[in-house]
Parts: structure tokens; sequence; C-alpha cells
């Protein structure tokens, strides 16, 4: 049941006292998460975190950038959880009420009187250099020449494109595996070795990558199936084989489908990095036992 805008107002206002209501969309409580988890501050119980896992307290602005009616919304953090001691984060809202993040990136932004492909630019400062940020159609990116009002810094700020955050490792398990590689895999998904062979009666097919997910210095493995019996409308399945001191460990780790890429986040919990996967806004975080 939707919330009355009121109740979203007090229940925002309650999670961040800055939050604008002028322009803010009704939502109901689990689209305010939601909103929340995708912005990089995901709720535990009331209370805001930060990409470091910290208590954060991030302000929000509800502002139409594009001019179709509906208010885009800007997070604005500040702490030493960031370089330069700001976050920004910027999203816009589908039709379907899905949040999906513009633009990431330790510093602040605001919009200045131009349009680029229907949005305003932005104006994107970072330890005291600015340059203008322009809307390529999936996220805002630094533009070819900016505009006249902004000074060129001597040394450009960072403005990733297509929203990539700082911090952020993307890995595309599309490897070979090694020898030593594969025989872990095998000796960890063979009754998925097993059916393949049984129902299909050929080899699973798989490709896999490398990113440390738990800060340890041993780069785990990320595994990708190739196979219909492991693959649907959201892609193939997953899996992760931590490494060890003694090699990689025998239980998989189980991930969601996924077409292609890995996104590795800066925030972790339970000693695990967040992941996100092929752009996609939904967080997935470790609580102990999977990714969920």
């Amino acid at each position: 049941m939707r919330q009355t805008l009121l109740t979203i107002v007090l229940f925002l206002a309650s999670l961040a006292p800055h939050a604008r209501a002028d322009a803010m969309p009704t939502l109901s409580k689990t689209e305010a998460r939601n909103l929340f988890l995708t912005a990089g501050f995901p709720l535990e119980g009331t209370q805001i975190t930060n990409r470091c896992g910290k208590r954060a307290n991030p302000g929000l602005t509800f502002a139409d950038l594009n001019g179709d009616g509906a208010p885009e919304v800007a997070f604005v953090d500040a702490g030493p959880c960031y370089p330069g001691g700001h976050w920004i984060s910027v999203l816009r809202r589908t039709p379907a009420g899905i949040w999906l993040p513009v633009f990431e990136a330790p510093g602040t932004a605001q919009p200045v009187a131009h349009r680029t492909n229907g949005w305003y630019d932005l104006k994107y400062t970072y330890r005291g250099a600015s340059l203008i940020l322009q809307y390529n159609g999936r996220a805002y990116a630094a533009a070819k020449q900016a505009h006249s009002a902004v000074s060129k810094p001597a040394t450009p700020p960072p403005a990733p494109s297509d929203a990539v955050v700082p911090g952020r490792r993307d890995v595309l398990p599309a490897d070979k595996p090694t020898s030593e590689q594969d025989a872990a895999v095998h000796r960890a998904l063979e009754g998925d070795f097993a059916d393949a062979q049984k129902v299909e009666h050929h080899a699973l097919g798989y490709t896999v990558g490398e990113a440390d997910l738990n800060d340890d210095g041993r780069p785990d493995l990320l595994i990708h199936l190739a196979d219909s019996l492991w693959c649907g409308s959201s892609g193939c399945s997953g899996d992760v084989l931590m490494a060890t001191a003694s090699g990689y460990s025998t239980k998989a780790i189980d991930l969601p489908n996924f077409d292609s890429t890995i996104h590795i986040l800066p925030a972790t919990h339970g000693g695990m990095h967040d992941l996100r996967f092929d752009g996609a806004h939904y967080v997935f975080s470790w609580n102990g036992r999977s990714y969920h």
C-alpha cells in the first residue's frame, strides 16, 4: 500500500534532516529504502550507512533535471570516507519506479543554465577544481569543452562516465581458467558438471575472472557459467571460490544470474565487498552466508 506524501516526507526527514520536500515524489517506504540503497546509503534499521560502512547523514535535493515533470534526486554526504570530504550521487527514476544512478563521484555538483540531450548540465567540483558534466543519454560525463563560465582546472577532477563509482572495480569474468583454477572449479561444482554431462551430454562451459572480495590480499575466483541449463532472461549463473592460504575453497558461493560484468563496490558488509551486476541498481551485500 502506498504511503501518503506526508508520511514519506516524515520518513525521509527522519533519515536525512536536510531532505527537501517541495518536489519530492510520492514514495512507499520500500521505495524510499531502495532509493537510499541505490544511492549507496544502505539502511540498517533506520540508520543510514555510507560506502565505508559508517554512519551517514546525506542531504537530499529533488529537482527535475530533464524537464519531464518527474524529479531526479541528488544525495550529498560529507565525511572522511570520501576523497576531498564530499560525495554526490544523482539518480533518475524510471517509469516503472526504479531508481538508477546517472552520476556518482567524490565532490559536489550543481545544475547550470545549459542543457545537453534535454538535461541540465552540472558544474562538478572536486578539491577546488571544477568542470562541466553533460548527460550522454545514459549518465553524466565530462563535457568535451567546458563553458567559459567555468575555468579550466590545472588538475582536472575525476569525472567518471556511466556513473562509475570511484574505488569500484569492474570485472568481466571471461578468461579461460588455468589448470589450477579448472581443477578447483571442477571440485567445487562437481554436481553441476555431472548434471551438464548427464542432461546435455557435454562438459559444462564456464569462464573466470579474479577480484579480492575480502581484502586479504588473495584474488578470489569469479566463475561465470555458460550453458542453457544455467542461463535465463537475466543472464547466466555465477559463483565465487574464495582464495585461502592453501588454495581455493572447496565450497562455492552462489551469485545471481548476470550477463557479463560484476561491479565490486567499495562498501563492505560482513568483511566482503558489496556487488552490483551489469550496471543494475540493486546492491547485493554479504550476510555472513550468502549475497542477498
